[in-house]
């Protein structure tokens, strides 16, 4: 059956219409909706539950922000030593070439 919002198709769960995920995002657009249609019924109340969801909204991009910045920290610094750590390796490497080719060279003069 369609959504009577969205008009997105959906099965009522088997424990009934208690059961469904709420949509937020329609919520808000039905509390600006009815702000917008009935401003004088709502004019005391719909700006300060308006401006309360605002603030929400405000707050959980800024802590978003603030953990996608230290993530991002922490993944420089771990990718800062896994390059030093791949360029030890390298090192290890070319030495023990270096090596292998000294000595093959060694057994072919001789």
């Amino acid at each position: 059956m369609p959504c009577p919002l969205c008009r997105k198709e959906f099965t009522i769960p088997d424990d009934g219409l208690s059961g469904t995920v709420k949509n937020f995002y329609m919520e808000k657009l039905l509390l600006v909706r009815n702000f917008l249609v009935d401003h004088e019924a709502l004019h005391e109340q719909t700006p300060a539950a308006f401006r309360s969801l605002v603030v929400s909204d405000t707050e959980k991009v800024t802590n978003f922000l603030v953990m996608t910045e230290e993530v991002l920290q922490r993944l420089e610094t771990e990718r800062n030593d896994a390059t030093m750590h791949l360029a030890g390796i390298e090192d290890e490497i070319n030495t023990a070439a270096d090596k292998l080719i000294a000595a093959i060279q060694r057994d072919v003069q001789n």
